[in-house]
């Protein structure tokens, strides 16, 4: 049977949804069973104590006396911790950084007197608005658990490229080979299939001679992972939907732009 058009194939899935639950996109990692971590939270914690008690004691006497060595120190050590603790976004107080329309991804990338502005802001709003009531509610490591479970939708894109070679698989009769390198990937026998990262994509599309018209029209994106089987070389971009919404519909229209841009600029078979 001949390859058909995306709209086919997206009909396809239309028509046949995955089950809910399904074990390949579940996500079960406890992060709070590591020790290095808890002694950070712990500590984080503490210095967050600190320096909102000082900062309460030296806002009694004026304002000036907030900028005193040890408020200073502190707020280095704290900077530290953020930036060396894995998983320290999964933190009430990181957490607490988006009602601020703080981001703590901008955050590690920032020089040290910005990082410094942003987390003064970060720490004087969350002691007048957070600490106490935080403390008196009750502080348990549940919480960065229960925070890394919400985020987990995040990691469902390497979810959709296992999904995607368990189907390659299936369909071939065949064990998919995952290469690291474009080298190695052509010169694998098919089936095989690499994620591109960086220049390598770019390196596939003038080794073939074609282009992908989506990723220079959007910040140069790279899809999420290429297949090779027999002359074809398949460039797919992994969408798991699962229900209506904003962000929903924004995927449904980067496959649409993604299919309408590349359309008509394939010069090889497989293109």
């Amino acid at each position: 049977m001949g390859l058909k058009d995306n709209l086919h194939y997206w009909q396809l899935s239309l028509d046949h949804p995955e089950t809910l639950g399904e074990e390949m996109y579940s996500h079960d990692e406890v992060i709070i069973e590591c020790e290095q971590f808890l002694s950070s939270v712990d500590g984080l914690r503490g210095l967050l104590r600190a320096y909102c008690a000082f900062r309460k004691s030296c806002t009694k006497e004026g304002k000036s006396s907030c900028t005193t060595e040890t408020m200073n120190s502190i707020v280095k050590i704290i900077d530290m911790v953020l930036r060396r603790t894995k998983n320290v976004q999964h933190t009430e107080f990181v957490a607490y950084w988006k009602c601020l329309d703080l981001s703590y991804s901008v955050y590690k990338k920032l020089d040290d007197a910005q990082r410094m502005e942003q987390l003064r802001v970060a720490l004087d709003r969350y002691c007048e608005k957070r600490i106490d009531l935080y403390e008196r509610l009750g502080l348990t490591h549940v919480i960065s658990q229960a925070l890394y479970d919400a985020t987990s939708s995040r990691t469902m894109g390497k979810s959709g490229v296992r999904k995607l070679k368990y189907l390659l698989e299936k369909a071939s009769t065949k064990e998919v080979v995952e290469v690291k390198s474009l080298d190695d990937f052509l010169s694998t026998p098919e089936p095989c299939m690499f994620l591109p990262r960086g220049e390598s994509f770019g390196k596939l599309m003038e080794k073939f001679d074609a282009k992908f018209s989506f990723g220079e029209k959007h910040q140069g994106k790279i899809p999420d992972l290429v297949v090779k089987i027999h002359d074809f070389v398949f460039v797919i971009e992994a969408k798991h939907i699962k229900e209506p919404g904003g962000a929903q519909d924004k995927q449904i229209r980067e496959l649409i732009n993604m299919d309408a841009l590349n359309s008509d600029t394939s010069t090889e078979e497989g293109f």
